[in-house]
C-alpha cells in the first residue's frame, strides 16, 4: 500500500484521514462511503479512486476491504487490498479518446457526402440533416440512449444515399412524374441499402436506408414489410422524413406547411406510421414546443 499510494511506512500512519488526503478531492466522499460501509462489515466491492502524488503524477487505484474480527473481538479491523490501475485506465482513456476522434471522422465523411449530395440537389438542400434532427428528437422523446440517439442521428443524413442512382433532372423535375419515373426513384431504398451495407457501422444505418419507405400495414417499398418487421430506427426516421419533407419547398409542389405534415402524420398513425413514433412526434410539436430545424 506504501508503494502504491507514494508514501513512507517510517512517516505515514494509515488513519482513515490519513488516506482521505491522499486521494483525489472528488473521490473522498465515495471512498468515505466505502470506509463506512466497509466498518459496518456490508458488502462493498471494487473502488476506484485517484491518487495525485507529491510530483503531480497520477495513479488509478483499486482497494478492496472487508471488516475482520478475531475471536472475542466486538469491533474488528479493516483488511483489503489495494491495486495500481493506471497503465490499465490509461489504455481505457486512450481507447475513448481514439473512439471519440474516429466517431468525429465518420461524422465529417458523411458532411462531405451530404454536401456532395447537396451540390448534386440544391432543390433539397439540407434535408437529410433537418430529418436526422427530427429523428433524433423523437429517439429522445421514446427514450434512445445517447449512443442510439447518435445512430438515429447517422441514419437521417445517410437514408437518401442510394439517390446517387437517380438522374439529378428526375430529382428536381417540375410536375408529374411517370410510372417508370416512380419506379426508378423507389430503387434509391435498395440501393442505398447496398452501399452502406459495406460499412461495418455501430448502428442499423443501413437497413434505414433499405426500410424508411416501409409502412406500418405493408403498403410500403420496397419489400413490403409490415409492423415490427420494420426496425424501429426506420419507423422513427419515416415520420421524420414525412414532416421534413411535406413542410419544406419542392420542385413539383409547394410546401405544404408543418401543421398539414402533422396532421397527415396523426392520419397515418397506427397504419403508414408507427404509433409510438408518431405520437411522440406529435408531442415534441404540439406539446413541447420543438422547432423544424432551419
Amino acid at each position: 500500500m506504501y508503494r502504491i499510494f507514494g508514501v513512507s511506512p517510517e512517516t505515514f500512519v494509515p488513519t482513515v484521514g490519513a488516506l482521505l488526503e491522499l486521494i483525489h478531492p472528488a473521490d473522498r466522499q465515495s471512498f468515505d462511503a466505502w470506509y463506512t460501509a466497509c466498518a459496518q462489515g456490508g458488502a462493498t466491492g471494487e473502488l476506484v479512486i485517484r491518487r495525485i502524488r507529491p510530483d503531480s503524477s497520477r495513479r488509478w487505484i483499486s482497494v478492496r476491504g472487508s471488516l475482520t474480527k478475531r475471536s472475542g473481538d466486538t469491533s474488528g479491523y479493516i483488511s483489503g487490498t489495494a491495486q495500481d490501475i493506471t497503465e490499465t485506465k490509461d489504455i481505457e482513456e486512450q481507447n475513448k479518446l481514439y473512439a471519440t476522434k474516429l466517431e468525429i471522422s465518420l461524422m465529417q465523411t458523411v458532411d462531405v457526402i451530404t454536401a456532395i449530395f447537396e451540390i448534386r440537389d440544391p432543390y433539397t438542400a439540407g434535408h437529410e440533416r433537418r430529418v436526422a434532427e427530427i429523428a433524433v428528437a423523437i429517439g429522445a422523446e421514446l427514450g434512445f440512449d445517447a449512443a442510439r440517439q447518435q445512430g438515429l442521428r447517422m441514419a437521417g443524413y445517410l437514408h437518401d444515399v442510394g439517390k446517387i442512382i437517380i438522374p439529378a433532372e428526375l430529382l428536381s423535375k417540375p410536375g408529374k412524374i411517370s410510372a417508370g419515373e416512380i419506379a426508378l426513384i423507389r430503387e434509391h431504398a435498395q440501393a442505398g441499402y447496398d452501399v452502406l451495407n459495406k460499412v461495418a457501422f455501430p448502428w442499423p444505418v443501413a437497413n434505414v436506408a433499405l426500410q424508411h419507405h416501409e409502412k406500418i400495414d405493408g403498403s410500403g417499398y420496397p419489400q413490403g414489410l409490415k409492423g415490427d418487421e420494420i426496425i424501429l430506427e426506420a419507423r422513427i426516421v419515416a415520420v421524420a422524413d414525412v414532416v421534413e419533407a411535406m413542410s419544406s419547398h419542392r420542385p413539383y409542389r409547394p410546401a405544404v406547411g408543418l401543421e398539414k405534415a402533422l396532421a397527415e402524420i396523426e392520419r397515418g398513425r397506427g397504419a403508414g406510421y408507427d404509433a409510438d413514433a408518431a405520437d411522440a412526434c406529435l408531442r415534441l410539436f404540439r406539446d413541447k414546443g420543438y422547432q423544424l430545424p432551419r
